[in-house]
């Protein structure tokens, strides 16, 4: 006689194979074809999860190439340029977010030292040829002798002709001047140097130039400062400011501060590299160089800020924002924009030069690009309008 544990593992594979037989045929065909519709739903899951691995791995090497394409086409820079210690660093972005950003440090036929950073809009394979394109167009420019104010001017239409549509860039252009020890920059669109020592100042935001390819007029500011010998300068593209950290941008006030704590000397690349170890992951590309005068003069120049008007900022806020954000009080700032509008109507544009020395600031007007110098002194408003 069987055992109670035998007759029940009996009864339950009886039990099961009595309700396959009762199941119709047409049952049984539908669930077998759930099954190889299941089955086919896993292999192509598994197909399409080893694409996906195999594409993703493939675009990481894409972009990777594309960062070392973009490192192969920046120019060596030396440690030493003319008069000034020099240092240049750029890394890549980890994703789509690779290639762009340019910069060039070279001496010039006139002895100057010029230099250029920038990021084109846009990024991968696309923007290679742009970067290459607006660097050597702006440092033409500056080689031929032009200030950096007028080789962006003039650069704009050239690339707005020659960029794909709806591409722009922002770029600073610079040149340092050994016999005087000046630093001559002008942005368009593009945040200004962070300076060290010295030179260190408040930088005028107002009235700023738009960035190159937008088929607007820019080329329109300009700032000159003395770069003593224990003065520097970071040149540097947004991605070193733009990097996420804790859930907000790293900023200028943490960029500053590094590269102020950095000592007499500091190097790009330790800058790029401490960008880059302040997040998760590096989202832009990060681009940076820096100088330092070795020697030279003493500069004994004030800062001037200059800005090239047309008729329409005369009636709008970008003159008189410029001006009072150079320190230009408000009686002086109708006599400028009254000496501006008749440099206007005499040679069509008009330049107006701000130099601020020890807190004191001083305007003049410049009738045309290449008039000569029409000063406007402010301690005589009266005088001033009537000239």
């Amino acid at each position: 006689m069987p055992a109670p544990e035998e007759e029940d593992a009996g009864v339950v594979p009886r039990s099961i194979i009595r309700v396959v037989e009762v199941i119709p045929s047409i049952v049984k065909w539908l669930i077998a074809g759930l099954a190889a519709l299941v089955l086919l739903a896993g292999l192509a899951a598994l197909l399409t999860g080893h694409r996906a691995r195999r594409l993703a791995w493939q675009r990481a090497r894409l972009l990777r190439d594309i960062g070392i394409l973009q490192e192969a086409l920046l120019p060596h820079v030396p440690r030493q340029v003319g008069p000034l210690a020099v240092s240049a660093a750029y890394r890549p972005a980890e994703g789509l977010a690779a290639g762009g950003d340019f910069y060039d440090v070279f001496l010039c036929p006139d002895g100057r030292v010029g230099l250029v950073v920038g990021d084109v809009a846009g990024h991968g394979r696309d923007s290679l040829s742009s970067t290459t394109l607006v660097r050597y167009t702006l440092r033409a420019y500056l080689e031929s002798g032009l200030e950096p104010r007028r080789a962006l001017k003039l650069a704009a239409p050239v690339l707005e002709s020659a960029l794909p549509e709806e591409q722009f860039v922002t770029a600073v252009a610079a040149v340092y001047v050994p016999a005087t020890g000046a630093l001559v920059y002008a942005c368009a669109g593009h945040p200004p140097p962070v300076l060290v020592g010295p030179a260190t100042h408040e930088p005028v935001l107002a009235a700023a130039s738009p960035p190159l390819g937008l088929g607007i007029d820019t080329g329109l500011r300009q700032t000159t400062i003395g770069l003593a010998a224990a003065s520097r300068a970071l040149f540097y593209t947004d991605g070193m400011v733009e990097q996420p950290l804790d859930g907000r941008m790293l900023g200028l006030r943490r960029l500053a501060e590094r590269f102020s704590a950095a000592g007499a000397r500091p190097d790009a690349r330790s800058m790029v590299d401490w960008v880059a170890a302040q997040g998760d992951r590096v989202r832009d590309d990060l681009a940076a160089c820096t100088i330092a005068p070795t020697g030279g003069p003493r500069p004994d120049i004030p800062r001037i800020e200059e800005l090239e008007v047309g008729s329409r900022d005369l009636t709008t806020p970008p003159l008189q924002q410029f001006l009072a954000a150079c320190g230009v009080v408000a009686v002086e700032r109708e006599a400028i924009a009254t000496a501006a509008r008749q440099a206007l109507n005499a040679s069509g544009t008009a330049v107006v030069r701000v130099s601020v020395d020890g807190g004191r600031a001083e305007a003049a007007v410049e009738a045309g690009e290449i008039a000569a110098f029409r000063s406007v002194s402010l301690r005589d408003p009266q005088r001033a309008l009537h000239r």
